[in-house]
C-alpha cells in the first residue's frame, strides 16, 4: 500500500471517529481551515484531519514526530497545524464557548449563590474568582518570569465562576511568581468592572461592592 492509500484509509478512520461535539465545532471552523491546491500542495490537508490531529494531540499529549507518522504529516508542519487549529477555535467559538453574562444572567447567578451556597452575608456575589496554575515549557528567553515556588514553570489561569463552578470569565497568560489579587488587578475582567462594560447589575449594591463579592471565595 502506498503512503497516498494509507492517508486516505487514516483519513477515513478520522472523520468517521468524529462525534457530535466535534463536528460542530469542524462546521464553525471549517473556512478558516481550508486551503486551495498550489504549486507545492496539490493536496492540501483537509480541515477534519487538522482538528483531529489537534484532538490526538491534547487528548494523548503525544509527540510532534509520532503523530507525523500516524498521520502521514511532516513533524515541522505538525506544529503550523496545531497553531493554525487553535487560532481558528478562538476566532470563531471563543464567544460561543464563553460568552459574556448578561445583567439578567448575573442577577441569577446571585441569587444561586445565596440559595445554593447560603451566602446571607453576601446576597449579591456574582461570582467566585481563582488562579490556577497551568505547568508550561519555558518560552525562550523567558529566564524566571514564568517560575515559581513549586519548582516548575507555568502561567496562571485566573478564573470567575458561577454558582455551579461554571466559567463565566478568565484571563490566561500571567506570571505564575504573581498573586491572585495582582493578576485581577491588571486584568481585563476588572478593568471592564471598573468601566461598567461586564454588564455587572446597575443596583447600588452591585456597583458598590462588586470586587468584594468576586472575592468572596
Amino acid at each position: 500500500m502506498s503512503n497516498h492509500q494509507k492517508k486516505k484509509v487514516v483519513l477515513k478512520k478520522t472523520i468517521l471517529s468524529l462525534d457530535a461535539s466535534s463536528v460542530y465545532v469542524l462546521n464553525n471552523i471549517r473556512d478558516e481551515l481550508s486551503s486551495k491546491p498550489y504549486n507545492r500542495h496539490k493536496k492540501p490537508i483537509c480541515p477534519e484531519e487538522k482538528l483531529w490531529i489537534l484532538v490526538r494531540h491534547l487528548a494523548t499529549g503525544e509527540s510532534f514526530r509520532s503523530l507525523a507518522f500516524q498521520y502521514r504529516v511532516s513533524h515541522s508542519w505538525i506544529s503550523v497545524i496545531l497553531r493554525e487549529v487553535v487560532e481558528a477555535i478562538i476566532k470563531r467559538m471563543f464567544h460561543v464557548a464563553l460568552p459574556t453574562p448578561t445583567m439578567g444572567q448575573f442577577q441569577k447567578i446571585a441569587q444561586q449563590y445565596s440559595t445554593k451556597w447560603n451566602f446571607s452575608n453576601c446576597i449579591n456575589c456574582i461570582g467566585a474568582i481563582d488562579g490556577k496554575l497551568v505547568r508550561i515549557k519555558a518560552p525562550k528567553n523567558s529566564g524566571s518570569l514564568f517560575y515559581n515556588y513549586k519548582d516548575y514553570h507555568a502561567m496562571v489561569m485566573l478564573a470567575v465562576v458561577d454558582a455551579d463552578c461554571k466559567f463565566t470569565a478568565v484571563d490566561v497568560g500571567s506570571y505564575s511568581k504573581e498573586g491572585d489579587a495582582g493578576i485581577f488587578l491588571k486584568s481585563e475582567i476588572e478593568r471592564r468592572i471598573k468601566n461598567n462594560t461586564f454588564n455587572v447589575p446597575h443596583q447600588k449594591p452591585y456597583l458598590e461592592q462588586t470586587l468584594l463579592y468576586l472575592m468572596s471565595l
